[in-house]
């Protein structure tokens, strides 16, 4: 069959708050951090000297690495995995975690990808470069992926990188948000709404 714009050939998915359950308490991470306000954990990291950033960034991998080694799936995420690996659709993750953390999850959860791109690989979320790296990664044209996410950087770096886009949030998205493709309350209740689009082989 030729391909359509109509088509989706790969999948690409946030982890933290997406595919498991959020348990990083990023209040509580910049208070330890002394990071201000609500001002982006890595980005406040960027700025300081390598010294102080080596520390501070030793003690977000331990948070990390905790929050990794409980983690759980988010409802309804083992039936849409199973309806994708059935469908033989590759999947890669996205992640502002380090590739350490994401080694952990995958492992506890048996959760299977093609390709996962971390915070050492790419620029971070929201810019669009994780995205299309995960897209050339898999193979896959950009405009025949959907990138599913929770928070506003996800729908942010998935319409960025020209991709379709599913929100399962976990908090209320701000505004100036661009509206996804798709919005559900659960995981599972995405397969309906991507089936028609997927070729099975």
């Amino acid at each position: 069959m030729t391909p359509s714009t109509e088509a989706i050939r790969g999948i690409i998915f946030d982890l933290d708050g997406t595919l498991t359950k959020p348990i990083l308490d990023f209040n509580a991470i910049r208070e330890a951090l002394e990071i201000p306000g609500k001002y982006p954990i890595l980005e406040y990291l960027d700025t300081l000297d390598s010294d102080d950033r080596n520390r501070r960034s030793k003690m977000l991998d331990d948070f990390e690495a905790r929050a990794a080694s409980s983690a759980e799936y988010n409802l309804g995420v083992p039936e849409l995995l199973d309806f994708l690996y059935a469908a033989s659709v590759p999947i890669a993750i996205v992640t502002r975690n380090s590739r350490a953390c994401l080694d952990i999850t995958l492992s506890k959860l048996k959760i299977r990808v093609k390709a996962s791109v971390t915070r050492e690989d790419a620029p971070v979320k929201p810019s669009p470069e994780p995205a299309l790296l995960a897209a050339r990664l898999l193979g896959v044209e950009p405009s025949l992926c959907i990138f599913i996410g929770d928070y506003h950087y996800d729908i942010l770096t998935g319409h960025a990188a020209g991709m379709r886009t599913a929100l399962i949030p976990s908090k209320e998205p701000p505004e100036t948000m661009p509206a996804p493709d798709y919005q559900v309350e659960t995981a599972d209740e995405l397969i309906p709404l991507l089936r028609p689009h997927i070729e099975y082989s």
